[in-house]
């Protein structure tokens, strides 16, 4: 089932990494990571979802530390991300619901490969999130004991202006696979800063996976997203862990918490890091933020127990 991969970053020496492959409903084939600790007692298992331009090695660092504490951790390769099997694929995307459905039908894996009633979380980072809260929220997972959402792009800092909104609709129309890098629009041209952390910063940009531009549907598709993820939210009945940083540079503090008042879980949870950046297991409170994550994760977990 699983064939031994190459170390994705440094791990502790109980940690064992592997890579296998799973296929999509439509037939696709991705590629997976799964940590877990030889010598721990198994708790639960975590399946994670990363963002735009991401992998699954974005959560080495906290799978490392989830293992170590009892968890299974399993990521996969996103749809139209910079491990697409298809490169025409890499940085388009035809209809946001292939990626509620592909991470729907990867849990449903990773249910079928570890022992029953095993509780599972999901743990969605950046775009990651938002796909967590579409797959749960709308069209839903069973079997999903909780979902940790770590820094969610439910809205993008400032406001469209008329002209820009308009322009936008017509791009749309028009040239649906016209290409785009946003990147060349900032100002000066600068890396978007997504964590303190300069030496994993300029590892992000020379990232294998990195894919500088993006189809226009692509981006239509992430807009659909954002702008449905208040519903969604409403939605959502199992725990919720929602993590943010201060700093964040696509989305603004107070617009994470009016999303979390929005949630309709009973048993919801918010953390907030006020000098962390985007990336919050890859900056400089991350020590702070896996605990975080442990220690809701082990709580649940007993909760379950006791039921």
């Amino acid at each position: 089932m699983f064939i031994l991969g190459c170390m994705l970053t440094v791990t502790s020496a109980d940690t064992v990494p592997t890579h296998g492959n799973w296929q999509t409903p439509d037939g696709s084939s991705y590629g997976f990571y799964k940590w877990n600790a030889r010598s721990v007692r198994l708790k639960a298992v975590v399946v994670a979802i990363h963002g735009l331009n991401g992998a699954p090695s974005d959560f080495s660092s906290l799978a490392d530390h989830l293992s170590q504490n009892g968890y299974t951790v399993y990521a996969y390769d996103v749809r139209g991300q910079g491990a697409d099997p298809v490169r025409k694929h890499r940085g388009d995307l035809a209809d946001w619901r292939l990626l509620t459905s592909d991470a729907r039908s990867f849990v449903r894996q990773v249910q079928s490969w570890e022992r029953p009633r095993l509780p599972v979380f999901l743990y969605g980072e950046s775009m990651g999130a938002l796909i967590a809260i579409h797959t749960d929220g709308i069209q839903g997972i069973q079997g999903i004991q909780g979902i940790v959402l770590a820094s969610p792009v439910i809205k993008f800092r400032g406001e469209l202006r008329a002209w820009q909104r308009l322009l936008a609709r017509v791009v749309f129309a028009v040239g649906p696979l016209w290409r785009v890098d946003l990147q060349k629009f900032s100002s000066g041209k600068r890396p978007v800063l997504v964590t303190r952390d300069t030496r994993y910063q300029e590892q992000l940009q020379h990232a294998p996976y990195k894919i500088h531009a993006f189809t226009v549907r692509f981006y239509r598709n992430l807009v659909a997203m954002v702008m449905n993820s208040d519903p969604a939210a409403r939605k959502l009945q199992c725990p919720v862990l929602v993590l943010y940083g201060g700093q964040d540079i696509f989305v603004a503090p107070e617009a994470v918490i009016a999303f979390f008042k929005k949630i309709g879980a009973s048993d919801k949870t918010l953390h907030f890091y006020p000098a962390s950046y985007h990336l919050l297991t890859r900056d400089f409170d991350s020590k702070k933020v896996m605990e975080d994550v442990t220690l809701w994760l082990n709580a649940h977990v007993r909760n379950l127990r006791a039921v």
